[in-house]
């Protein structure tokens, strides 16, 4: 018990913010676009190794188009009920 209570009160603070933090939206947006920049490439050569060498344009193109699909719902959905104060869940 000793162990897990500096996790617990840690974690209880967190929850206690009535407010937006501008640190945390920047933070939020700034780790969002950095795993949409990793995974963008690592995706595409992964599949694009998967194929023939003939179809590795076209899947290079399906993994932009879904990341492009994902961010718009991010942006629209997910961000919002990232922040949202009362949660639907």
């Amino acid at each position: 018990m000793k162990k897990i209570l500096p996790f617990l009160i840690l974690f209880s603070i967190g929850i206690s913010a009535d407010e937006l933090n501008s640190g945390d939206t920047a933070w939020i947006l700034t780790s969002t676009a950095l795993v949409l920049f990793m995974t963008l490439p690592g995706l595409s050569l992964f599949y694009a190794g998967l194929v023939r060498s003939k179809n590795a344009i076209s899947v290079l193109m399906q993994c932009f188009a879904i990341a492009c699909i994902v961010s718009v719902a991010w942006v629209v959905y997910g961000y919002s009920l990232a922040l949202l104060k009362e949660t639907l869940l």
